[in-house]
C-alpha cells in the first residue's frame, strides 16, 4: 500500500519472512523513513520509483533469484543517493553501474553479489 510507512522515523529495521509472497513496494512506502537497509524478497516483481524516496538506506539487498526486472532496479535506485546496491551475479550483468567489488563469499545461501557505488550523483 502505497505510503504505508512514511515519515514512521523510527522504522529503522525490516525483515520479512523466509517465504515472503510480497510482489510489490509501493510508491513512498518507507518515504522519510530512517530504515538503514532492506532485503529485497526474490518474490518482489516490482519497486516503485519512489518507494524509499528520502530514507535514510545505506544497504540495499536483492535476493539470490529475485524476479525483479533489470529496468525496475534502474527505475527506484535513480532517486536513492549514498546508499551500496547489493545484486545477486545473475541480475549484475544486464545493469550499468559502476562496480566496487565483488563478493568472494562461499556462502551457500548466495551466489557472490555485485557491490555498486551510490547510484545518484547528487
Amino acid at each position: 500500500k502505497e505510503n504505508s510507512f512514511s515519515k514512521c522515523r523510527q522504522l529503522t529495521k525490516i525483515e520479512f519472512q523466509k517465504n515472503s509472497e510480497l510482489n510489490k513496494i509501493c510508491s513512498c512506502c518507507f518515504e522519510k523513513t530512517n530504515l538503514m537497509s532492506i532485503v529485497v524478497p526474490s518474490s518482489v516483481t516490482e519497486i516503485d520509483t519512489f518507494a524509499f524516496y528520502r530514507c535514510s538506506l545505506q544497504i540495499i539487498e536483492i535476493e539470490e533469484n529475485s524476479k525483479l526486472e533489470t529496468s525496475n532496479i534502474e527505475n527506484f535506485t535513480s532517486i536513492i543517493s549514498d546508499a551500496i546496491l547489493m545484486i545477486p551475479k545473475s541480475l549484475s550483468d544486464y545493469l550499468n553501474f559502476p562496480i566496487i567489488s565483488r563478493s568472494t563469499s562461499s556462502s551457500p545461501d548466495y551466489s557472490p553479489f555485485i557491490y555498486y557505488e551510490s547510484l545518484n550523483d547528487e
